[in-house]
C-alpha cells in the first residue's frame, strides 16, 4: 500500500513538476473536509460494534452501520452543494488557477467515495476484519495508480488525474460496501433486545473524543498546511516543494 502511495506521487510529481502544488492543494481541501465532516462517527465503531456482534447480533449491528453512515454521507453531501456553487471564488482565492472550479467540482466522486470507503473500512476492522482492509487497501492503491498514468497518457493533464482517483474511489466504495454487507448477513441474528444498543449520548461522547485526539494531529498534515500555504504565498510552487520535502522526510 505504502509502495503504491509512493508511485502515485512520484508520477504526479515527474509530469506536472512545481504544478504539481495544485494537486497536494486541491488533495488537502479533500482531505480537510474528509476530516472536519467526519465528527469521529466512524472512530466510534470499534466500540460499539464487536458488543453488538456478541450480544445483539446481525440487526442491531446492521441499524448501527446504516444509522451512522447515513450521517457520514448526508455531512459530505451538505459540505458539496456549498463548494459546488462557489467553486469560482474558493478556486480564486486558494490561486487554483483558471481550471480551479472544475478541479473543485471534480472533487465531489473523490470525497463521497473516499468518506463511504473509509467508513466501509473502519466497519470491517471493528469485526476484526484486518486482511480484508488491507487487501482492499492495495487494490484501490493500485487502481488509483493505473488510472492516473492511463489519464496522464492521454493528455487529461490535472483534472483528469482529480478525475480518475475519484473514479477509483467510486469503485472501490462498491466493492468494500459488498464486503460489509455480505459479512453483516452471515452474522447470526442474536437478540432483538434495543436496550443492547449504544444510546446516542455514548455514541456522541466517543465520537467527540475521537474527534479531538485527531485533530491534533491533522495540523501536522500536508492537508492542514497546503491549502493555508497556497494562501499566504500565493502560488503552487511554495505547496510543491513543501509537499515534496514533507513526502521524502515521511518515507524515509
Amino acid at each position: 500500500v505504502t509502495a503504491t502511495g509512493v508511485l502515485l506521487s512520484i508520477l504526479v510529481r515527474r509530469s506536472f513538476g512545481l504544478e504539481s502544488g495544485t494537486y497536494d492543494v486541491v488533495l488537502g481541501i479533500a482531505n480537510s473536509i474528509l476530516f472536519y465532516s467526519g465528527l469521529g462517527l466512524s472512530g466510534s465503531l470499534p466500540k460499539f460494534l464487536p458488543e453488538l456482534q456478541v450480544h445483539a447480533g446481525r440487526r442491531a449491528a446492521a441499524r448501527l452501520v446504516v444509522r451512522l453512515g447515513s450521517i457520514r454521507l448526508a455531512i459530505i453531501i451538505m459540505i458539496l452543494v456549498p463548494l459546488n456553487v462557489w467553486a469560482e471564488p474558493i478556486a480564486r482565492a486558494l490561486a487554483l488557477g483558471p481550471d480551479g472550479a472544475l478541479y473543485l467540482r471534480l472533487l465531489s466522486a473523490l470525497l463521497v467515495g473516499r468518506a463511504t470507503l473509509d467508513f466501509a473500512y473502519r466497519t470491517l476492522d471493528s469485526f476484526f476484519q484486518q486482511l480484508s482492509v488491507n487487501l482492499l487497501s492495495l487494490v484501490h492503491g493500485v487502481l488509483d495508480l493505473c488510472l492516473v498514468a492511463v489519464v496522464l497518457v492521454m493528455g487529461w493533464q490535472m483534472a483528469g488525474v482529480i478525475g480518475a482517483l475519484g473514479v477509483s474511489a467510486m469503485a472501490m466504495t462498491f466493492v468494500a460496501g459488498s464486503a460489509v454487507f455480505r459479512y453483516v448477513r452471515a452474522m447470526p441474528t442474536g437478540t432483538a433486545a434495543s436496550e443492547q444498543e449504544p444510546s446516542l449520548s455514548r455514541i456522541w461522547k466517543l465520537s467527540g473524543f475521537t474527534y479531538l485526539r485527531d485533530l491534533a494531529l491533522y495540523f501536522a498534515t500536508p492537508a492542514f498546511a497546503s491549502p493555508v500555504l497556497v494562501t499566504l504565498l500565493g502560488g503552487p510552487e511554495p505547496v510543491a516543494l513543501f509537499a515534496t520535502s514533507f513526502f521524502i522526510a515521511s518515507s524515509t
